[in-house]
């Protein structure tokens, strides 16, 4: 099979895009952990530098702009294993500190299941 072949194969665009929500889904937790450490510096010191705020509000922007990344990875997701998104689920994405895990697994149970559907 070719490069575009193996492209187009369903199964393999559905893991492929699995393991980009498993990427982005780690880089977004990542960020909202140098988001909270941003804030803890600044909340802890006595006097608050411009530094600390620049780089609490720069980490904020970063977190969200990911968390954006993730969610669209899981629609990705969903639409390539012919299923849309629920609006929980959606917005269940926006909360991926609480919900990637449990997210992440759910989703790869869907896919194994397509797998297997689809042999």
């Amino acid at each position: 099979m070719s490069d575009r072949q193996v492209a187009l194969n369903p199964e393999v665009r559905a893991e492929r895009a699995l393991v980009h929500y498993l990427r982005w889904g780690i880089v977004s937790l990542l960020s909202f952990i140098l988001f909270a450490s941003a804030l803890f510096i600044a909340l802890s010191g006595r006097m608050v530098h411009f530094l600390f705020i620049f780089l609490l509000l720069l980490s904020g922007f970063l977190w969200i702009g990911l968390t954006s990344i993730s969610r669209h990875a899981y629609i990705l997701v969903k639409r390539a294993i012919g299923k849309e998104a629920t609006v929980t689920e959606f917005l269940g994405t926006q909360m991926g500190i609480l919900f990637f895990p449990a997210m992440y697994l759910r989703l790869k149970k869907e896919v194994d299941e397509y797998r297997q559907k689809r042999k």
